[in-house]
């Protein structure tokens, strides 16, 4: 039982190599620690803030910064790939470990009485 999860983590490493031309810019792990906030914040019924860090990273940093770096700079896809690797790093890994831990996640929500 022990040999399904490394395969399945060995295939996800080559296939993330295969994927990001930057080889030396591994951004997969802060898109899973991302993934980790969003969760985060759903657990605990904070979901604000990473539905805005989710949409600032899509938005505001992958598609505008790719705009620039392809259009305006003439980057190529390049700059695409670049936009993208930076929005993992920065909203996907600063801004989720920042708030988890420095958030107020663990801060109840709903106060419930008792009866």
């Amino acid at each position: 039982m022990l040999l399904y999860p490394l395969v399945i983590f060995a295939l996800m490493i080559v296939s993330a190599r295969i994927i990001y031309p930057f080889r030396r810019v591994p951004t997969l792990p802060f898109f899973g620690l991302f993934i980790v906030g969003v969760s985060t914040g759903r657990g605990s019924e904070h979901t604000i803030f990473p539905t805005s860090v989710g949409i600032l990273r899509l938005w505001g940093i992958r598609l505008a910064l790719g705009y620039f770096l392809v259009f305006i700079f003439g980057i190529g896809s390049v700059g695409a790939w670049l936009a993208i690797s930076l929005s993992n790093i920065v909203g996907g890994g600063t801004l989720s470990i920042l708030w988890i831990k420095y958030g107020n996640w663990a801060e109840a929500v709903i106060k419930r009485k008792l009866p």
